[in-house]
């Protein structure tokens, strides 16, 4: 039987590898939002696969983390649905 060229055993390794790292690297974002609410106050929400972070701008105040949960789509959809409730949008 024909053995395979040098180049071409390169290019399938090549292939076998990428589908690989591909295959197991986990989704980033998750979900990512960007909310404001009617006095002026603005809101974070930041998924990941194994974390989300809700941060909070009150009018003239800085930046403050005040939410910490697990990640996911899901509790991305359960934090979005939660603000906008309390008048995010």
């Amino acid at each position: 039987m024909h053995e395979a060229s040098p180049v071409t055993r390169f290019f399938k390794t090549s292939a076998v590898l990428t589908a690989v790292a591909l295959l197991s690297t986990p989704a980033f974002a998750e979900g990512d939002a960007d909310l404001k609410s009617a006095d002026g106050g603005k809101l974070k929400i930041k998924c990941d696969s194994t974390a989300c972070l809700v941060k909070e701008k009150k009018a003239g105040a800085k930046w403050k983390t005040i939410e910490r949960t697990k990640g996911g789509r899901d509790a991305f959809k359960e934090l979005k649905a939660k603000y906008n409730g309390v008048g995010y949008n």
